[in-house]
């Protein structure tokens, strides 16, 4: 509780990030099946450590952008995680936002992606990139490394896609610290 009173001092509401923690829980017991309702908890909560951070850094002005910024990255890292981390949770019967809204019923399903899981989230995928992409414009920021992020972010996808195809052991903290 040391870090909700650090945080609480510096001006944030540690109570944003439990409730959407517990919305989260909520979803997943309930069996969500609308992929973009499983993504906005994560989004949220990076969508206002964003928001946050123009606070603490007096870029008021672009606060909004930071904040729409930080809500597509919350929605790629959940859906990226949920795509690595699919075999696994399967196997562990483990909540999988995937499995949940495309799921056949069937218990002896495949540990592999269904294809239409793969489509929609590499959509979504690819319309937070551009997302992103758009609001680095609206920043009017013309900074190299900025300007890489979503060619990374892109990159980055491709690899989680072409590797959930054909599945291999990796850990979804070591597919994002390549994205850097």
């Amino acid at each position: 509780h040391k870090s909700e009173s650090v945080l609480s001092g510096l001006g944030f509401n540690p109570k944003l990030i439990s409730d959407s923690l517990k919305t989260q829980r909520i979803l997943e017991a309930n069996s969500e099946s609308d992929l973009i309702r499983l993504t906005e908890p994560t989004a949220y909560i990076i969508s206002e450590i964003y928001l946050f951070s123009a606070t603490t850094v007096n870029k008021i002005e672009h606060r909004e952008t930071l904040r729409q910024i930080g809500y597509f990255l919350g929605r790629i890292i959940y859906l990226l995680d949920s795509i690595v981390d699919y075999s696994h949770d399967i196997r562990s019967n483990n909540f999988n936002p995937l499995k949940s809204c495309f799921n056949s019923g069937d218990i002896h399903e495949p540990i592999a992606i269904p294809q239409k899981a793969k489509l929609e989230a590499y959509q979504l995928l690819n319309s937070a990139v551009s997302d992103i992409r758009q609001c680095l414009d609206n920043l009017g920021i013309n900074v190299n490394f900025i300007n890489k992020l979503p060619t990374g972010l892109s990159k980055k996808i491709q690899d989680v896609m072409t590797m959930a195809t054909q599945p291999k052991k990796t850990s979804f903290l070591s597919e994002i610290q390549k994205v850097s």
